[in-house]
């Protein structure tokens, strides 16, 4: 019987628990119940937006500047979304035999 497996009597870790930074009887960090957040928690607010005249003034000024930016020639507009091709192109599918439903393939 040749070589099946990986060995006898290797039970033992393939790697020095000291290099992971835990000592021979030093306690085991506790058991993580929960998932870490996704986001860290946020330090500072977003400032709230500048009210008043002054700011109406500038939202209408930066919805103007969109609206030029649009006209000009060099805007590209979205194309008209593509219908899915077929899965069977016309030319081919006049040359594949259509079977019929009630009877089997010969």
């Amino acid at each position: 019987m040749a070589g099946r497996g990986r060995g006898r009597g290797r039970g033992q870790m393939t790697f020095s628990v000291e290099a992971v930074g835990i000592g021979k009887g030093d306690a085991l960090p506790p058991p993580t119940l929960q998932p870490s957040p996704l986001f860290p928690a946020l330090e500072r607010r977003a400032a709230p937006l500048p009210g008043g005249e002054e700011g109406e003034y500038m939202l209408a000024l930066k919805q103007e500047l969109r609206r030029a930016m649009r006209g000009l020639p060099y805007f590209v507009k979205p194309g008209a979304p593509r219908r899915a091709a077929p899965l069977v192109p016309s030319a081919i599918s006049m040359w594949v035999p259509q079977v019929s439903p009630g009877l089997g393939v010969p």
